[in-house]
């Protein structure tokens, strides 16, 4: 699969159909990661949304994406890691268990980080609104 066929799945499959795939596959995966750096806000908002579908779905998968997800935030990754943090919600929505732990990092990384803070706060609320932390809590 292409870059360019997982742009078309996000933009016309829901986040179960991309899910699946992405289960299915590592390479449609990564490319579903990718697309969080998509220009496009609604390919942006598949991915998130797809990606918190894979943690609800796969758990471990879930935890090594929120690893690589925090990661992308640290200054020491040399990655713009603000597109993680939208997926990093879905994350949370879908199985706060995974994401609730590293809260208090992304709390730290707000208070030092003027620009990711609107969008982490944003995450933060999720996670208290996420449910009890059993997966599919949303």
């Amino acid at each position: 699969m292409r870059r360019e066929d997982v742009v078309k799945l996000l933009v016309e499959e829901g986040p179960g159909a991309v899910a699946e795939r992405a289960l299915a596959s590592p390479r449609v995966l990564r490319l579903v990661v990718g697309r969080l750096w998509e220009a496009d806000p609604r390919v942006r908002a598949a991915a998130a949304a797809s990606l918190g579908e894979v943690a609800a779905r796969a758990p471990e998968r879930g935890r090594e994406l929120v690893r690589r997800f925090l990661w992308a935030l640290n200054d020491e990754s040399a990655t713009s890691g603000g597109p993680v943090l939208p997926a990093l919600r879905e994350i949370g929505l879908r199985n706060p268990g995974l994401v609730t732990p590293h809260a208090g990092a992304l709390a730290r990384l707000a208070r030092i980080d003027e620009a990711l803070r609107p969008e982490i706060e944003r995450t933060l609320s999720a996670l208290r609104e996420g449910g009890d932390g059993a997966p599919g809590a949303r």
